[in-house]
């Protein structure tokens, strides 16, 4: 529906990928869950498997298009643009990702996962529980029935690391 409201109204629908992205939702990105193809998607975390700095914008062809047709260039710059050892670690990471079916172990583990966490549905703080893949959140709540949040003077995180 998202999809089809940026569509219409001539908007970019931006994926953000960076903590779900290469693998860990069961998928190449979470949107592939539903089939949705954005106009950018956003990559990082999952590129280089945390060892070094990695990220990536993926677009579109008509956004290739558009620069083409403009300046015919995309001009931006970082600190680690073009970092050999980025790429190299990379590299590396989507080949262990494709060569050790990470994607499709992910997807297996889905169901495993889900019916462990299910049994956390007990604690009354925790409102819901959804996920894909490995990429799971268990939602904290002040009540179960109106799902209202956790104020910040409870420092919910807190209470569930100690």
């Amino acid at each position: 529906m998202v999809r089809d409201i940026c569509t219409d109204n001539d908007i970019l629908l931006i994926a953000d990928e960076i903590m779900t992205g290469v693998g860990r939702p069961g998928k190449p990105f979470c949107v592939d869950h539903w089939s949705v193809v954005p106009d950018l998607i956003t990559s990082a975390k999952g590129l280089a498997g945390g060892y070094v700095p990695a990220g990536a914008v993926l677009v579109r062809q008509k956004i290739v298009k558009t620069l083409l047709d403009g300046s015919g260039r995309f001009i931006h710059g970082f600190t680690y643009n073009g970092n050999p050892v980025s790429v190299t670690a990379g590299k590396a990471v989507l080949k262990f990702v494709k060569t050790q079916n990470i994607m499709e172990n992910a997807e297996r583990q889905e169901n495993i996962l889900g019916e462990l966490l299910k049994e956390l549905h007990q604690i009354p703080i925790v409102g819901d529980i959804r996920g894909k893949g490995l990429m799971w959140g268990v939602e904290l709540v002040m009540d179960k029935g109106s799902r209202e949040p956790l104020p910040p003077g409870k420092k919910a995180a807190e209470m569930v690391t100690h």
